[in-house]
C-alpha cells in the first residue's frame, strides 16, 4: 500500500504554497516533514485531509487498485490542540473521570494515569494552557486511540483495544457495539462560539450518563475528520445489548434540548467490534441519502430513500433547450424546483445527487466547447474548479455548484458582448494605426487567441477579415469626399503604402481606388 502524491500545487492569492509536489508514501515506514514557517508543511497536511482544496493534482492510495483517500484512512492530532486552557492537567484529567465513571470498570489513581502518559508530576497541576504543545497534544491521544476502532487495518484495531484495556475500559474484539453519529455542524456554524467543541461535548456526556443506559455498557465519545461526534457503546458481554427501546429518543432529545438546536442524529445496527468497520460504512451511506439534511433520528435498518436511479432524460432535454436558448434565470429556477421537488417527496438519494451533478456537468462542459468558452475562466473567485467538482454531497452543495456556473456562463455572455463592443471602438479609433490582433486583444484583456474565438462566437466573422472590412468602408466613404486625396486615404487607415492599398482595394472591391472614386462620384 502507498500514498501517491502527485503534481500538488495550492496558491493564496498571489503566493505559490506547494509547487508542484510528488512523493509516494510506503506502508509501514514513517516519515517527517522539516521546512522553516511557511514552507507549506500544514497546508500539504490540510490538503491531504481535504480540509483545504487543491488546486491542481492529486493524491490517492494505491492499494493493488488506485482509490481516494478515505476520511478513515486519516488519523491526526489538530496543530492547535483542543483542551480546556482554564483548568489544571490534574483538573481535567479528574473531570475526564467524572464523566466517564460508569464506564471505567478499573479505575486507577490520577497519578497512575499521568504516569501512563508520562507527565512529568511537576507539570500536572499546571494550568493546560501553560503546557508546551506536544504535552497537549498528550491529552488528545486517548480519543485518536478509540477513532483507530473504526480503522479496515486490523493491528491498528487491536493495539486501540490493547490500550483501552491497560487504562481499564473492559473491550474485546467480540463486545458487541453499536455506533451513533451526531452531525451538529450541518445546523450551525463551526466557527459559533455557543457550539465550542469543549461544550459540545459535555452537552453529549451529559446526555449519555442520564438517559437510563444499562450500567452493563460502556460508551465511548470521539469526532472524526468530518467534524461529527460518534458514540461508541460497547458491551463487554457482547451480543445482544441491553437497551431500551425508547433510549434513542430519550438521548435525542436530551441532546436537543442541550444544544438548543436539532441535530442529525444516525443509528446504526448492532455488531460486533470486529465489524465495527462496516457498520460505520452503513451509518454513513444512511448520512450521505439525507441530502437536504433534515435533522431527526435516522436508523440503517430502515430505507431513508427509494434505491433507485432517476430517469433525467425528460429533464435534460428541457434544460439543454434553455441552455442553447441562454434563458439563464428559466434554466436555474428549473433546476432548482427538480431537486426541491424530489426532496420534497423523498426521492432524492445520493446516487441521484451524483448522477444529476455528472449529468449536468457533462451538458455545462459540451456548451461551453461548443461557444468557445474556457471553462477554467469561469472559475475566477473565491468558488474554484475544484469546488465545483465535489459539489455534489447534497442538495445544499449542488444547488450552490450549479447556482454558480449557470450565474457564471451568464457573466461571460454578457462580458463577452462588451469586449467585443470595446474592441470595435478600439479598431475606429485606431484605424490610421498599425495594429495588430494582440493588440486588440490586449485593450479587452484577454489572450489573442481566446479574443479570435470570443469575436467569432459573436460576429461569426474572423477578427481579420471585420478589421479589413472596416477599413475599406471607412476608405468607400472617404472616397466619396473628392478633395481628399487618395494617399491621405490611404493613410487614415492605415496604409503607409499608397501602391499596398491599392492593392487590397482592388483584390476585395474588383476595382481601384481611383475608378472607385469615378464611379461614385460621376
Amino acid at each position: 500500500m502507498k500514498l501517491i502524491i502527485k503534481d500538488l500545487k495550492k496558491t493564496f492569492d498571489e503566493k505559490e504554497v506547494l509547487k508542484g509536489i510528488n512523493f509516494e508514501f510506503e506502508k509501514g515506514k514513517i516519515y517527517g516533514l522539516l521546512g522553516r514557517n511557511g514552507a507549506g508543511k500544514t497546508t500539504f497536511f490540510n490538503c491531504l485531509n481535504e480540509d483545504l482544496s487543491i488546486d491542481e493534482g492529486e493524491f490517492y492510495i494505491d492499494d493493488e487498485y488506485k482509490r481516494k483517500l478515505a476520511t478513515e484512512d486519516i488519523g491526526y492530532v489538530l496543530s492547535i490542540p483542543n483542551v480546556p486552557e482554564f483548568l489544571t492537567g490534574r483538573e481535567f484529567l479528574k473531570f475526564f473521570i467524572e464523566i466517564n465513571k460508569v464506564r471505567i470498570k478499573d479505575k486507577k489513581a490520577i497519578d497512575d494515569y499521568f504516569d501512563f502518559m508520562k507527565i512529568d508530576i511537576e507539570d500536572r497541576d499546571r494550568l493546560l494552557k501553560d503546557y508546551s504543545h506536544g504535552m497537549k497534544n498528550k491529552m488528545q491521544m486517548l480519543e485518536k486511540t478509540i477513532y483507530k476502532l473504526y480503522s479496515a487495518n486490523e493491528d491498528d484495531v487491536n493495539q486501540s483495544v490493547r490500550i483501552l484495556n491497560e487504562m481499564g475500559y473492559p473491550v474485546s474484539a467480540c463486545s458487541g457495539v453499536q455506533m451513533i453519529m451526531i452531525n451538529i455542524f450541518d445546523y450551525v456554524r463551526r466557527d459559533d462560539p455557543d457550539y465550542a467543541d469543549f461544550r459540545n461535548r459535555q452537552i453529549l456526556v451529559s446526555a449519555l450518563d442520564t438517559c437510563g443506559m444499562a450500567p452493563s455498557l460502556t460508551y465511548f465519545l470521539c469526532e472524526n475528520t468530518l467534524h461529527q461526534y460518534v458514540i461508541l457503546l460497547v458491551s463487554a458481554a457482547g451480543l445482544p445489548m441491553d437497551i431500551p427501546e425508547d433510549f434513542y429518543v430519550v438521548l435525542y432529545e436530551k441532546i436537543r434540548a442541550g444544544l438548543r438546536v436539532a441535530p442529525g442524529m444516525y443509528v446504526s445496527s448492532f455488531t460486533e467490534l470486529k465489524s465495527l468497520r462496516k457498520k460505520a460504512g452503513e451509518t454513513n451511506t444512511i448520512y450521505l441519502n439525507n441530502t437536504d439534511h433534515k435533522p431527526g433520528i435516522y436508523y440503517t435498518s430502515e430505507k431513508v430513500v427509494l434505491n433507485r436511479t432517476l430517469d433525467l432524460k425528460e429533464n435534460m432535454h428541457r434544460w439543454k433547450l434553455l441552455l442553447n436558448g441562454k434563458q439563464y434565470k428559466n434554466l436555474r429556477e428549473s433546476i432548482f424546483s427538480h431537486v426541491d421537488f424530489l426532496l420534497k417527496v423523498n426521492k432524492l438519494n445520493y446516487a441521484d445527487i451524483c448522477n444529476l451533478h455528472q449529468q449536468l456537468t457533462q451538458m455545462f462542459f459540451s456548451y461551453s466547447y461548443e461557444n468557445n468558452i474556457d471553462i477554467m475562466d469561469l472559475f475566477q473567485g473565491e468558488y474554484s474548479y475544484n469546488d465545483y467538482m465535489d459539489g455534489f454531497s447534497d442538495s445544499r452543495s449542488l444547488k450552490e455548484a450549479m447556482g454558480y456556473i449557470i450565474t457564471a456562463l451568464g457573466k461571460v455572455e454578457q462580458d463577452e458582448g462588451t469586449d467585443v463592443d470595446k474592441a470595435k471602438q478600439y479598431i475606429l479609433d485606431n484605424l490610421s494605426k498599425n495594429f495588430t490582433v494582440r493588440d486588440v486583444a490586449e485593450h479587452v484583456h484577454l489572450s489573442p487567441e481566446y479574443f479570435t474565438k470570443v469575436f467569432k462566437a459573436k460576429t461569426g466573422q474572423n477578427i481579420k477579415n471585420y478589421i479589413l472590412q472596416v477599413k475599406l468602408d471607412v476608405a468607400k466613404d472617404l472616397l466619396a469626399t473628392p478633395n481628399i486625396p487618395i494617399s491621405m486615404i490611404a493613410a487614415e487607415i492605415g496604409y503607409d503604402n499608397f501602391s499596398h492599398f491599392t492593392q487590397i482595394f482592388k483584390k476585395y472591391e474588383d476595382i481601384t481606388p481611383t475608378e472607385y472614386r469615378k464611379k461614385i462620384l460621376g
